[in-house]
């Protein structure tokens, strides 16, 4: 049910705007879709991690586990950062047209 609410309608967004040569909604539907994405894979992490499925052998502990959250905290940061400069962008470019 999740990936239905949050996935499919901004990448249904995201195709309408491309029909229509709208690149800035276009990339801002797309930010939305992966940032929807990211979540999603990060609270899956969060929740099998806690439940702990993280490791097949608990007598074993590898640095895969942690080299995983590593991956998937700068993956979640970058995206953040991209939703940030995305929003700056517009913010800007919307300010210098009105003026």
């Amino acid at each position: 049910m999740a990936i239905a609410i949050s996935l499919v309608p901004p990448l249904v967004v995201t195709g309408v705007c491309l029909g229509q040569a709208e690149w800035w909604l276009t990339l801002g539907s797309f930010v939305l879709f992966v940032s929807n994405l990211l979540a999603l894979v990060f609270a899956g992490m969060l929740v099998f991690g806690g439940l702990g499925y993280a490791t097949a052998d608990r007598g074993k502990e590898t640095g895969g586990t942690r080299r995983t959250y590593l991956a998937l905290g700068l993956l979640l940061a970058a995206n953040t950062a991209a939703t940030v400069l995305v929003q700056l962008w517009t913010t800007r470019a919307t300010n210098s047209a009105t003026q």
